[in-house]
C-alpha cells in the first residue's frame, strides 16, 4: 500500500515508513500483506485486531507524512527565497561595480 515516497532511511540505516520505527514498519508491512491476502471476507476477532492495529499504524504514518511534507515545503520555500535574495543582492553589487566611484551610494546604504 505504501509507495517509495513514503519511506525514509533512519539513523540506523533502516528503510522505514515516515513516522514509524523500524519495528512498526515491519509490522505494518506484514499486516498489510496479511489483510490484502485475506480480503474483506471473514471478520473473526484476530482479523479485526489486525485491521485495527494496521489502521493505528497507517494513521500514525499519514499524520507524520503531512508534517514531513509541510516541513519539506517550508524548507524549499525558504531556500528559494534565500537564493532569490542573494541573486538580487548580487545584481546590485554587480551594478555597483560598474559605476564610477563618485556615483556609488554612501557606504552601508542601498538605493531603492
Amino acid at each position: 500500500m505504501a509507495c517509495d515516497d513514503d519511506y525514509v532511511v533512519d539513523a540506523g540505516g533502516n528503510r522505514i515508513l515516515i513516522g514509524l520505527t523500524a519495528d512498526e514498519t515491519r509490522e505494518f508491512e506484514r499486516l498489510d500483506d496479511l489483510i490484502s491476502e485475506l480480503g474483506p471476507a471473514g471478520t473473526d476477532d484476530i482479523q479485526s485486531l489486525n485491521e485495527r492495529r494496521w489502521l493505528i499504524l497507517y494513521d500514525k504514518h499519514q499524520s507524520s507524512v503531512k508534517i514531513f511534507i509541510s516541513i519539506q515545503n517550508a524548507m524549499a520555500f525558504r531556500k528559494s527565497r534565500t537564493a532569490q535574495a542573494l541573486t538580487t543582492r548580487g545584481l546590485v553589487l554587480v551594478a555597483m561595480a560598474f559605476l564610477p566611484i563618485r556615483q556609488l551610494p554612501p557606504c552601508g546604504t542601498l538605493w531603492a
